[in-house]
């Protein structure tokens, strides 16, 4: 069997796979149960606004009418599958950080959400999700009086 290197010292890759997997093994404490085997988990942004949340999700090579995305007891399901690109059956892999397969993110949203104006749309291999706050859920400043 071949290694496989890259140009460089190697320490610098070996802290970011250990800091990738504290990652992963971290995040699992957060969020909600998914980590299965049967499933990978596709790098996401999360981003709050003062009306709403903003969900992006990596997903190149995936076809958007796979694409699954509901909403259940507060917590936004994002799920479908990624084909493995045609050509590859057969590679010995020595580095797969894109995998093919089922996927699935569960992201909690904190506070109430307007589940009637959700928007997801799919541009250039990344889903943009628009959860909308509801009105009782957004900031409100106080006036305090003397």
């Amino acid at each position: 069997m071949t290694t496989l290197s890259s140009y460089g010292t190697r320490y610098p890759d070996l802290f970011e796979e250990f800091r990738r997997e504290m990652d992963r093994v971290m995040s699992r404490f957060f969020e909600s149960g998914e980590g299965t085997a049967e499933y990978y988990r596709p790098p996401c942004n999360v981003a709050e606004t003062e009306k709403s949340f903003e969900i992006l999700v990596d997903l190149p090579g995936v076809n958007p009418e796979q694409v699954d995305v509901e909403l259940r007891h507060g917590e936004l399901w994002i799920a479908g599958e990624r084909p493995t690109p045609a050509g590859q059956e057969g590679w010995t892999w020595h580095r797969q950080e894109c995998p093919a397969g089922k996927f699935r993110r569960i992201i909690r949203l904190g506070g109430d959400v307007d589940a009637e104006r959700i928007e997801a749309q799919y541009r250039n291999g990344t889903l943009h999700i628009t959860v909308p706050k509801s009105e009782s859920a957004r900031t409100k400043r106080i006036t305090v009086k003397a």
